[in-house]
């Protein structure tokens, strides 16, 4: 029964173990991702289905003179011309 329990016990660490490197694995694939986007010179923009800005890079606030904070959580439409706009609207699907 004590060995079973060991068994049981050594196994749960080493899962505990595997999980915490895939996890730091996890961690530095965000920061090196974090700073690509950051360090890129065009705008990135992650934006839902509904159209509203649910991520934006520094680029923004350099390229266009806004905020990125002033713009989360806003639809992405009034930053586009009104043709481009427009076109987008009446598209399908």
């Amino acid at each position: 029964m004590l060995k079973a329990k060991v068994g049981i016990y050594a196994n749960l660490f080493l899962k505990t173990l595997r999980l915490e490197g895939e996890k730091r694995l996890l961690e530095a694939s965000e920061e090196r991702y974090r700073l690509m986007i950051e360090a890129a010179q065009e705008i990135i923009a992650g934006i839902d289905n509904q159209g509203t800005i649910t991520s934006l890079n520094l680029s923004f606030e350099r390229l266009t003179g806004h905020r990125c904070a002033d713009w989360i959580g806003k639809s992405f439409l009034p930053l586009l011309e009104p043709a481009d706009a427009t076109e987008f609207l009446l598209r399908p699907g």
